[in-house]
């Protein structure tokens, strides 16, 4: 969510300060009272694009947006199995092991290919886990 936060607030930046907005920049520019705030704004659109590149921002979107994909179908067929289990008391244990195997290997499939973020501080981290915490709680 991050990513996309930053993601959309550089495209805005970058469409308000590129060439087909610069014909409205330059009246700003001709007006003194407004010159400060158009090289202001130019200045940060130019080094949002830049960071937007450097940092690979649309990669991270798609392998962000790959993972919660997984993680979610991950999560609805581990709540469909807890359920089996709860409806059907009587379940096999070697039959229901082997799912909950493949289920893990999954788990430990996806979580392989998750990307790290540098940017995943401890404060961040927390907030998620809290976020997680609730959804759990809420289940």
């Amino acid at each position: 969510m991050r990513w996309q936060r930053f993601d959309e607030i550089s495209k805005v930046m970058l469409a308000l300060t590129t060439s087909g907005s610069a014909i409205s920049g330059w009246t700003l520019w001709n007006n003194p009272d407004y010159k400060l705030v158009w090289v202001l704004l130019a200045s940060v659109g130019a080094l949002l694009a830049i960071v937007h590149k450097a940092l690979d921002v649309s990669r991270k979107l798609t392998d962000e947006g790959s993972a919660r994909s997984q993680f979610s179908s991950l999560r609805i067929e581990i709540e469909s199995f807890l359920n089996q289990m709860r409806f059907f008391p009587d379940f096999s244990i070697d039959e229901y092991s082997k799912s909950l195997g493949i289920l893990r290997k999954r788990f430990a499939d996806a979580y392989q290919v998750t990307k790290v973020d540098p940017f995943l501080t401890k404060r961040v981290y927390r907030l998620v886990q809290e976020t997680l915490n609730k959804r759990l709680q809420n289940t």
